[in-house]
């Protein structure tokens, strides 16, 4: 491959990663809809929802919850920024707030189990089209595309 082909597809990697993330999160959202057409997180602004997808992966390795201050440090805010999210948003009853049994002064956050069963219900719709894509064009292709995006993620873990 000539250097300036390399140029144009390293700068296409980003946009082309997006569109093909975007297009599978609005295939996800048709099926994901109520019989009204509404969505969990259509109540949501985009900080909010990444503020639940923060507190879904610390969950992911801690059960017991997320306290509020390692949700600030990951979204590069305050805690009395993040609390106030928080509790707008356990309002709206997509995260719950429980004390600490090791220390009662102490806050964790969780998902409800309404957002929960959300994002459990998406995973599933996306991994189903992911092996539509892999029925179509072969498992080879996902395989490679498995094995590239950990290949990068791994490289950007450890250099970053």
């Amino acid at each position: 491959m000539k250097n300036n082909e390399l140029v144009h597809k390293a700068r296409c990697i980003w946009k082309t990663s997006e569109q093909v993330a975007q297009l599978l999160r609005n295939a996800t959202r048709l099926e994901l809809k109520d019989r009204r057409g509404n969505m969990l997180i259509d109540k949501l602004s985009e900080k909010q929802s990444v503020m639940v997808l923060t507190v879904r992966a610390f969950c992911q390795e801690h059960p017991e919850g997320v306290s509020l201050k390692q949700i600030a440090s990951q979204l590069g805010i305050t805690p009395a920024s993040a609390s106030v999210m928080v509790d707008a948003l356990h309002g709206n009853g997509f995260l719950v707030r429980k004390t600490s049994p090791e220390d009662r002064r102490a806050v964790q956050i969780t998902l409800s189990p309404k957002a929960n069963a959300f994002y459990e219900n998406a995973d599933q719709t996306i991994l189903k089209h992911v092996l539509q894509i892999g029925d179509e064009l072969g498992p080879d292709v996902i395989i490679q595309w498995h094995d590239v995006l950990k290949r990068v993620k791994d490289f950007l873990t450890q250099s970053l």
